[in-house]
């Protein structure tokens, strides 16, 4: 419910604290504020979702501020303890009245620091002047105009102010759409409207028997087309977009195979870890096979026989560089009502070959009769690969025996659907015996 704060502004001094939170909150921002001591650590849960930080460039023994390595090592040790790899991107506002010595301090943070952990790199550092917005001695604000500085100077990664500008309109959305529910709820009798209308909505979601088995995912696929359209449909967005693809190269340069599969697997696949929970009846579970799997199911005597005959007569492959990295995994497919109502009943899984690639090689391609479907290159966790489905291979497996399978990975909706798909026609293609005639 509570969201965490998009500026923070660190300071030893709590005038200047005070009053630099108290002029980004009249922009009408929220703004947490951290006064500095040596002996207190920054907490580090203010900065999950961070945009901008604001922090003095003399946070340690100010009477003693000869030597500047100091400052720069302690900033560099605030922004490593803070700043995490799902932060997301965020400018450094640095209040300093010698603007030359946050170069330094760019330098200084850029020769090491921010290789090593180029998560933590800012959009940009930007150098300012308390002077300029508050009364140093008084700590009263003054004329600057704060606001429109610091978006003088995201203008110059325009790219990225439209990111952040994305991520503002995605939550002004959501505002839209709790605004849309609660005023459907107050146009509705009865004594207990909203919860009423919730369960209302995410009954046509996802079907009335299955709402109070997972009331998140329920009430998630009924607002999500909500937020959609509000996302995509606004009218007052901002100008920041025109200048979105500013500096872009044109033609785009070649990608590598490891860029590929790092983009596609983005897009069409999360990857198991240990951060994050993966069920085997997921919809795209990507699952190990089991170790006594009968393949006499599919008229084979065992997993070679079935990358022999199968693998090798679907795919243009260099059979003998990559007979003996194959892996032979199972894909939980299946309709998408069945899963989004969590129907009850047989499950159907996919044999999966993982087709490994290797750099400088072109991907894996079907031969011209394959009735066969192969992905784009991804990364499941062991290098490049393409997944291959022959159709013809599918089992069904109960829950209580599914559930047990160990799940690797998810193929997320849009690759999943076109694979369903492509299962689907197979089993239903139409054929006729017709004659034709011919013209004399």
């Amino acid at each position: 419910m509570f969201t965490p704060p998009r500026f923070v502004v660190i300071d030893d001094n709590q005038n200047h604290l005070d009053a630099i939170v108290t002029a980004i909150q009249s922009l009408g921002s929220v703004s947490a504020r951290v006064h500095y001591t040596p002996e207190q650590d920054v907490p580090k849960e203010l900065f999950s979702a961070v945009r901008a930080i604001f922090i003095d460039l003399q946070l340690q023994d100010r009477a003693a501020s000869s030597d500047f390595n100091r400052h720069f090592a302690e900033i560099q040790r605030i922004l490593g303890s803070v700043i995490q790899p799902t932060s997301g991107p965020y400018i450094l506002v640095v209040w300093t009245d010698k603007p030359e010595r946050v170069a330094e301090l760019e330098i200084y943070l850029g020769k090491k620091f921010f290789v090593e952990k180029p998560y933590i790199k800012p959009i940009v550092i930007v150098p300012l002047s308390k002077t300029k917005y508050i009364n140093d001695d008084t700590g009263e604000h003054t004329s600057g105009d704060l606001l429109q500085d610091i978006r003088m100077h995201l203008s110059s990664q325009p790219s990225m102010n439209a990111l952040v500008q994305w991520e503002a309109e995605v939550f002004a959305a959501t505002t839209r759409v709790l605004a849309d529910v609660t005023t459907l709820a107050a146009n509705l009798s009865g004594d207990a409207p909203l919860p009423t209308l919730l369960k209302r909505l995410a009954a046509e979601a996802v079907g009335h028997a299955n709402v109070a088995d997972d009331p998140r995912s329920s009430v998630q696929a009924s607002l999500l087309p909500l937020l959609q359209d509000h996302l995509q449909n606004a009218s007052d967005y901002g100008e920041d977009w025109s200048r979105a693809f500013e500096s872009a190269v044109e033609p785009p340069p070649p990608l590598s195979k490891t860029q590929v599969s790092m983009l596609n697997t983005k897009l069409h696949v999360t990857v198991h870890d240990e951060d994050r929970s993966m069920s085997a009846l997921g919809w795209g579970a990507v699952c190990e096979l089991e170790p006594d799997l009968d393949w006499g199911e599919f008229g084979l005597a065992n997993e070679n026989e079935f990358k022999e005959q199968v693998v090798r007569n679907n795919v243009q492959i260099d059979w003998i560089k990559y007979k003996d990295d194959l892996a032979v995994k199972q894909i939980r497919i299946g309709a998408a009502c069945d899963y989004a109502q969590k129907t009850s009943g047989p499950i159907p899984f996919a044999l999966v070959a993982l087709l490994p690639e290797r750099a400088g090689e072109k991907p894996h391609e079907l031969k011209p009769k394959s009735t066969g479907w192969i992905s784009p290159e991804l990364n499941l966790g062991g290098g490049t690969v393409q997944l291959f489905v022959q159709p013809r291979f599918v089992r069904i497996r109960g829950e209580s025996v599914a559930v047990d399978f160990k799940a690797i990975a998810r193929i997320k909706e849009q690759l999943l659907l076109e694979l369903v798909e492509a299962v689907g026609h197979h089993s239903s293609r139409p054929g006729i015996v017709r004659f034709q005639s011919r013209a004399s």
